[in-house]
């Protein structure tokens, strides 16, 4: 035990700063309560991929300008858009404390992440039946498999990230009222998600990509006779 010898001003000064680490000591203590354990935090992961819908009414122009690469004197033929969603649901218990405090501990986070739209369009201009319309649906449905490998070679990494990053969040002590706090845990657990998502859309930017190239399109031109 130290002995802290003060006085007037210097005094006050000690005083101040002893009561204020007594009420951070108190407000450290205060969550969980005194004779509540902090609950063990459960995961519950699900995921899903829809089936593509296939589209035959907009026309090559209208695909252009939906599409988000551009090649130079090219016009869509086929489009593929996917739609993916990550809903976080929380569980939690929380405690009022004095002063406008709220201890909030953890009990379950129910994560949801999916496919939910996957689109094929080919041009109106090929109507089904067509050498093009074959061809163009034979290339789009490759971008669906890329992209449906591209997710699920991602879903392993994203339900061992939700169980590391839920495990981070102990109970906590914030100021506002429990649902305030409920925003905050979710703004904690997509803020630790984001790099699975970040590399989720890379790797499926990168593998598309691959088959989206001038030779590729002059390759399957090639198969039918015009166009």
């Amino acid at each position: 035990m130290a002995f802290i010898a003060a006085s007037g001003g210097l005094r006050q000064r000690v005083l101040i700063l002893l009561a204020c680490l007594w009420a951070s000591a108190a407000a450290a203590q205060d969550c969980p309560p005194r004779g509540l354990a902090a609950p063990m935090v459960e995961t519950l992961f699900t995921s899903d991929v829809v089936e593509p819908v296939v589209r035959n009414d907009r026309t090559r122009n209208q695909l252009t300008q939906l599409a988000t690469r551009h090649t130079a004197g090219h016009r869509e033929a086929g489009l593929t858009q996917t739609r993916t969603q990550l809903t976080i649901t929380p569980r939690y218990r929380w405690t009022d404390l004095p002063g406008g405090r709220t201890c909030l501990m953890l009990e379950r986070v129910t994560a949801d992440w999916r496919m939910h739209a996957i689109t094929v369009d080919i041009a109106a201009e090929f109507p089904p039946g067509t050498c093009q319309y074959n061809v163009v649906r034979e290339h789009e449905f490759e971008h669906v498999r890329l992209t449906r490998g591209a997710f699920h070679a991602h879903v392993p990494r994203m339900r061992a990230h939700l169980a590391e990053v839920t495990r981070g969040i102990g109970p906590f002590v914030f100021h506002g009222d429990a649902q305030r706090g409920g925003e905050q845990i979710i703004a904690r657990l997509k803020a630790g998600l984001k790099p699975v998502l970040d590399d989720f859309e890379a790797d499926n930017r990168r593998a598309n990509s691959a088959i989206d190239t001038v030779e590729s399109y002059r390759a399957v031109a090639a198969r039918c006779p015009s166009w």
